[in-house]
């Protein structure tokens, strides 16, 4: 369960590409936010894509903190790439990444299937509605519209914070660049079951 350093070198590497992809985001969120004066809770259909690093780094590294700090480092890319959020999504990628590290948690490190996965996108979503109903304006919808909303942001979660980034690293995984750590092993033996 030790960090080594190829580890710590590939959480970088998708924290930043998690980072660009939350920032890319921030501007495609804005202009989809029209919906949100016909029905609130609509405008957490895509939030999912921010808990992206949640998934992405501990399916492939597989070790305590991964899912946090990964979540936390790509919130500071994205602030640094000039995210309109501020401190604020800094603050957000510490919600999610708790709530993400807390489903590989509860299952000791030692699960990465699809239950936990989406399990982790759920969880983040659940980091993230806290501060929605505190700083984002959830204390001023109905509390019907804030559970839908809630539900809403977890089922983001689970289709594109967990399942999107886990179909990703598979995809990477069968192209023979993650050898090295438990999924490309199991990619590989799949691989060799299938002939």
């Amino acid at each position: 369960m030790s960090w080594k350093l190829r580890d710590i070198v590939l959480l970088v590497i998708l924290s930043i590409v998690s980072g660009v992809i939350f920032r890319i985001f921030d501007t495609l969120y804005n202009v989809l936010q029209v919906g949100n004066i016909v029905w609130p809770p609509g405008q957490n259909l895509l939030n999912g894509i921010w808990f992206i690093a949640v998934v992405l780094a501990p399916y492939i590294i597989r070790r305590p903190g991964a899912a946090f700090l990964a979540e936390v480092l790509a919130a500071v890319v994205e602030w640094a790439l000039g995210g309109p959020y501020g401190l604020s999504g800094i603050l957000s990628g510490l919600l999610q990444g708790l709530g993400g590290e807390l489903a590989f948690a509860l299952f000791a490190y030692k699960r990465y299937n699809f239950g936990v996965l989406s399990l982790a996108g759920a969880l983040a979503g659940i980091g993230y509605s806290v501060q929605y109903y505190f700083q984002y304006g959830g204390d001023k919808l109905s509390e019907t519209y804030f559970l839908l909303a809630v539900l809403i942001t977890c089922a983001s979660g689970v289709i594109l914070g967990a399942w999107l980034p886990k179909w990703m690293d598979d995809a990477l995984a069968r192209t023979g660049l993650l050898r090295n750590y438990e999924i490309g092993r199991q990619a590989k033996l799949r691989a060799a079951q299938s002939r």
